[in-house]
């Protein structure tokens, strides 16, 4: 996107409170909705069976480590920095490429998926809105949103075995 998208995103959550109140809502609430059912998930598999098989634990943490990894190697200003307006949501100035967010809901999604479908894709879903989001609330760029599933989508289709 660039800097006149956002400078009208911002005007028109400026003007709209009630709109603007749900956006940063949705912001902080999906992804801790998302991390819930991950360690819910792991807790009960723990419970039930008395073990967590390792890739419920290891492509996550995978996934998480390359992010950071490629932040290292490729590190992008956020949007608000690059064109200095305030942020729907306040944040730090790490790294913005790829988004930790929308890997690690995307990485989740898949996880669940391999054990639940359902839960895979209503938790996909969540992963969506939270890439939006991120976007809307002007903290990431729709690159660092794909990268990001991108990323998770590399590492967890094959990991999860989705295409055996």
């Amino acid at each position: 996107m660039k800097e006149a998208q956002y400078a009208a995103l911002m005007a028109f959550y400026a003007a709209r409170p009630a709109r603007r109140r749900l956006l940063c809502g949705l912001c902080r609430g999906l992804p801790l909705m998302v991390a819930a059912a991950y360690l819910i998930m792991v807790a009960a598999l723990f419970f039930i069976q008395k073990s967590v098989p390792w890739d419920l634990l290891g492509y996550p943490a995978l996934t998480l480590g390359a992010v950071e990894v490629l932040r290292h190697l490729f590190p992008r200003a956020r949007p608000y920095a690059c064109y200095g307006f305030e942020p729907l949501i306040g944040h730090d100035c790490s790294g913005s490429f790829p988004s930790r967010h929308s890997a690690s809901a995307a990485i989740i999604a898949l996880a669940a998926g391999s054990l639940a479908p359902s839960l895979g894709v209503a938790l996909g879903l969540a992963a969506l809105l939270i890439g939006a989001t991120r976007v809307l609330a002007g903290v990431h760029f729709p690159r660092d949103i794909a990268a990001g599933f991108l990323l998770a989508l590399a590492i967890g289709l094959p990991g999860f075995h989705f295409f055996l």
